[in-house]
């Protein structure tokens, strides 16, 4: 690697490769919030049967909503029933103290300024 161009940004890149993220989307969030500064921390377990994406501090979950998710039934269950699930499961995190802040891939790579941002305001 001695003459490839941008080879720190590539060994920066690989330092932050944990293979904890579900999703390249879940990884490019990771990514941008440590590079701004804020500690995540990738697939925690906060409540019995709930494993968030992200954690930021104690209490603010970061959640990256993929499409194949909610278009594909690849555990049985029907769009409706995911986002039911879905819908179940956010409310048991907020009553438990969480705040669960929601962004899709599109949002990530088109607005990471306000991602980062979106997450600051809230820790």
């Amino acid at each position: 690697m001695r003459n490839v161009k941008g080879r720190g940004e590539v060994r920066r890149v690989l330092k932050l490769a944990t293979g904890l993220s579900e999703s390249p989307y879940e990884a490019l969030a990771y990514a941008l919030l440590h590079y701004e500064g804020i500690s995540a921390r990738q697939q925690v377990n906060v409540l019995e049967g709930i494993r968030v994406d992200l954690l930021v501090g104690k209490s603010v979950v970061v959640e990256i909503d993929g499409e194949v998710k909610y278009s594909n039934s690849w555990d049985g269950r029907s769009a409706d029933e995911m986002i039911r699930d879905e819908r179940r499961r956010e409310v048991r995190l907020q009553n438990a103290g969480y705040r669960v802040l929601r962004f899709s891939p599109g949002e990530l790579f088109q607005r990471p300024v306000e991602f980062v941002q979106t997450v600051r305001r809230w820790m």
